[in-house]
C-alpha cells in the first residue's frame, strides 16, 4: 500500500503573460486520503491538476510524492505514479467496457494480458459495480455509467496518486454519491492521494477528508470542509451572501442569500 504524501511548494504557472498559479504552497496531501479543491471558476483549479499530471508545464516549483521529485519527470515516469482524469471524457472508442480496462491496463507494459489480469480486471468491474456492463460498448452506455468506467480504466493503473477534474458533472444524484463512496473506499483500500475538483460544496461537506479553497491561484484556506466554507469564505471567494447549516449528522448545507455588491 502507498504511504507517500504528495507535496506542493512554490508552484508558478502561467499561459503566455498570464499568471494562474501564483507561487503556490499547499498543505502535506496524505495517502488515504481524499481532498476536494475548490474554488470559483478560473480560480486555477483545473490548471493545477492538468499541472499535477504532468499535462502543462509549470514554470517554477516542486511537486513531490515522498523523495521522488514529479516536476522534473518526463510524462512516462510521472505516468507510473499519478493518473489524471479529465473533466470532459474523451468521445468513446467501439470497445467494450472490459477491453477499455484492459487497455488501459496495459499501458505501462509490454507484455500481454495473461489470465490474472484479466480476472483482475473483471474483479475491479464487479467491485465498481459495473460487471454487467464489461461487454456492453462505451457508446452505448449512459453518462454516469461511462463515468464509472473512466473510474475503472483510472484504478486499474495502480496509481499512487489520483486526480480528477469535475466527476460529477452531468450525473445524477445516484451517481454523483455512488462515485464519491467508491472514491473513498478506494483511496482508503489502496493508501491513494486523491484529489478531486468539485463545484458542488455540499459535496465536499459529505465526502472529503479535507478541503482546499483556491482563490485567483492563491490558495485561500486549507482544512476540514467545515472549517474551509463558511459565510466568509463565500464572499471572499465567491462573492455571494451566504450561510451554512448542519444537519443532526454533521453534515453541512450552503444556503445562498443572494450576490455581494462588487465595487
Amino acid at each position: 500500500m502507498n504511504t507517500a504524501s504528495l507535496c506542493v511548494a512554490g508552484l508558478k504557472v502561467a499561459y503566455g503573460r498570464h499568471s494562474v498559479i501564483q507561487g503556490l504552497d499547499l498543505p502535506e496531501l496524505t495517502a488515504g486520503s481524499v481532498t476536494a479543491l475548490l474554488g470559483p471558476n478560473g480560480s486555477g483549479k483545473s490548471t493545477l491538476l492538468r499541472t499535477l499530471g504532468g499535462l502543462t508545464r509549470a514554470q517554477a516549483g516542486s511537486v513531490r510524492l515522498g523523495p521522488t521529485e514529479l516536476a522534473q519527470a518526463d510524462a512516462a515516469a510521472r505516468a507510473q505514479h499519478v493518473v489524471y482524469m479529465p473533466q470532459s471524457l474523451p468521445r468513446p472508442v467501439h470497445l467494450s467496457v472490459f477491453e477499455s480496462v484492459l487497455v488501459a491496463a496495459q499501458a505501462l507494459q509490454r507484455t500481454r494480458p495473461d489470465t490474472q489480469e484479466l480476472e483482475r480486471v473483471q474483479a475491479l468491474l464487479q467491485h465498481l459495480g459495473i460487471g454487467h456492463l464489461a461487454q456492453r460498448h462505451l457508446d452505448e452506455l449512459s453518462g454516469g455509467q461511462r463515468q464509472l468506467a473512466a473510474l475503472a480504466q483510472a484504478l486499474v493503473r495502480r496509481p499512487r496518486v489520483l486526480l480528477l477534474d469535475e466527476p460529477l458533472s452531468a450525473l445524477d444524484l445516484n451517481y454523483q454519491y455512488l462515485v464519491m463512496d467508491l472514491l473513498r473506499q478506494e483511496t482508503r483500500l489502496h493508501g491513494l492521494v486523491t484529489l478531486v475538483v468539485l463545484h458542488d460544496l455540499n459535496t465536499a461537506f459529505r465526502h472529503v477528508d479535507r478541503a482546499l479553497l483556491l482563490h485567483q491561484g492563491r490558495l485561500l484556506c486549507a482544512g476540514a470542509a467545515r472549517e474551509v466554507i463558511t459565510p466568509a469564505t463565500l464572499a471572499q471567494a465567491y462573492g455571494v451572501d451566504g450561510r451554512i447549516e448542519f444537519c443532526s449528522q454533521g453534515y453541512g448545507q450552503v444556503q445562498i442569500d443572494g450576490l455581494l455588491s462588487v465595487e
